[in-house]
Parts: structure tokens; sequence; C-alpha cells
């Protein structure tokens, strides 16, 4: 098992640090762990664009961890992706990709007609929403959603990855906490 840091930033921008993501990767499977500022383009330099991404897991839904979703999933498309971008994150996900993807119909629209790509299938987006307690299996990941502490957010994750025989605990913003 592989993990890249892509961003370690926070809202407040800094030239060094870009938006909060990392990419687990083992064997064949890659599963990018928030979409902050910048990350299609890192996604790329660490040699895993976004058509290769078996899911995209959420922590929780402050801007600086998800602002650029809808630009991965475009630059997915891009690539050459053939399938729709798989999205777990918690309550109130599937409401926020929905919103994004209405606001951004007009423009997406335009690029399906000017571009004549063969297939739109990379433009859908499936959501997951998940809970604290569950095991996820993505590929040959698996992922333990855990609650953690980032108050005031009602409901923001850690992952606990595992494949290989290893393990290893991402978290967004969170104080310390047992549970991860």
């Amino acid at each position: 098992m592989r993990v890249t840091l892509l961003g370690t930033g926070c809202p407040v921008a800094h030239v060094d640090r870009h938006g909060p993501a990392q990419v687990v990767r083992h064997d064949d499977s890659a599963v990018l762990i928030d979409c902050g500022s910048g990350v299609t383009q890192r996604l790329v330099a660490a040699g895993c664009p976004g058509r290769q991404l078996d899911a995209v897991l959420l922590t929780h839904l402050h801007s600086d961890h998800l602002v650029d979703l809808y630009q991965l999933v475009v630059s997915s498309w891009h690539q050459g992706r053939d399938r729709p971008q798989r999205v777990y994150g918690p309550p109130g996900t599937r409401r926020f990709v929905e919103g994004t993807m209405a606001l951004w119909r007009p423009e997406l629209a335009q690029r399906i007609a000017h571009e004549r790509r063969p297939s739109t299938a990379a433009l859908e987006v499936e959501v997951t929403e998940i809970a604290p307690g569950q095991r996820l299996a993505i590929g040959a990941v698996e992922v333990d959603v855990v609650e953690v502490e980032h108050q005031p957010v009602k409901h923001a994750f850690g992952f606990v990855c595992s494949g290989g025989g290893r393990r290893i605990a991402i978290s967004g913003d969170t104080r310390y906490c047992k549970a991860l």
C-alpha cells in the first residue's frame, strides 16, 4: 500500500501547500481522499490521473476539502475515463454533488456538444453517503469509516485503509480522538 500526500494546506492559500488531498494505492486500486484545490494537477504529477481513480472519499463537507470535485470529474473525462466517478461522503454529499453538477450543466452541455468524445459516462457521479462503522471494499483497498472530532461539523470522518497486510489512518480536520 502506498500513500501520496497531494496537498496538506488549509483554507488560507499558500504557494507551497495545495488543498487537502491524499491518494492511497494498492495493487491496481486507487482511492482519493478529499478533493482540495489543485488536486487534478497533483494527481497527474503523482502518476495517478483521475481516470485511474476507483473512488473519491470525502472526510467532511468543508469547501477546502471538496472545492475541485467538478474539475476532477471533467479532467478525468478529458483523460479518457470510461466510467462514472464514485464518491463516498457524509450525509449531505448527494445534495452537494447534485447541486454542483446542476450548476455546471450548461457548461458541460457545451463541452459535450463541442468535443464529441465517444462516451460521457465519466461525467456521471455515483454518490454513496456513508456513516461511522461502515466498511467499504474499493478494489483491493478496504476502508473503515471512523467518526472524528471536528466541531462544530456534525459529520466528519477519518478513514482506516487496509491492503496487503498494511493499514494507514487518514483524517481530515480533527483533534485527537480515540476512535481514529
